[in-house]
């Protein structure tokens, strides 16, 4: 299990359908460490869990995703992960975080039951920056 960054894991960003892709972008693990420093902060014992990080091309069509999904991992185009679906399980949860995530300064927020999804936009820049599902 190796690390990439000081809270995050690669199996935690590894692709869910087993292929083993993991190509995450360091900026965006940054931002995301900024972001964990901030939630924990203002929740010192929140758990800052990633559900969802890197995808490769058949695991995202097989979710939903869309072809410019920040989740898209695709070594062989130097395409890296930039986006995570972290476990929000209340309320409370999902405002701090996202109160985190706009602070940290990405600029990609997707509200879901049970989860927030960030992202640095670099492969959707004209979407809107805050979103529900």
């Amino acid at each position: 299990m190796g690390k990439l960054s000081p809270h995050f894991t690669e199996d935690e960003f590894r692709c869910k359908d087993g292929c083993g892709t993991c190509f995450v972008d360091q900026d965006f693990l940054f931002k995301l460490e900024t972001a964990r420093s901030f939630y924990r902060r203002w929740i010192p014992d929140g758990v800052f869990q990633i559900n969802s990080g890197c995808r490769c091309r058949e695991h995202n069509a097989s979710v939903g995703g869309v072809d410019s999904s920040q989740h898209l991992a695709v070594p062989e185009e130097d395409r890296k992960c930039n986006a995570a679906d972290i476990k929000a399980a209340n309320g409370r949860e999902r405002f701090y975080m996202m109160k985190a995530l706009f602070r940290a300064g990405f600029v990609g927020i997707g509200v879901a039951d049970g989860y927030i999804h960030c992202d640095d936009g670099r492969y959707q820049p004209y979407r809107p920056s805050a979103w529900s599902y």
